[in-house]
């Protein structure tokens, strides 16, 4: 059987934020966290919100 690679689409920081895939408070963590020159899938977005959110505040 041939397993055909599935391509995670990627996306810039402003087309992260400017989606209505997250909530306006999750939006605000994404301005901090998400490099302008990168590109980021919506797994890794989710992903570095909730570290954020789970970090130790000092």
């Amino acid at each position: 059987m041939i397993k055909k690679e599935v391509e995670v689409p990627v996306f810039t920081k402003s087309q992260i934020i400017d989606s209505n895939q997250f909530s306006p408070n999750k939006k605000d963590v994404l301005h901090a966290v998400l490099k302008d020159d990168s590109s980021y899938t919506v797994e890794q977005a989710e992903k570095l919100i909730n570290e954020f959110v789970k970090r130790k505040v000092m």
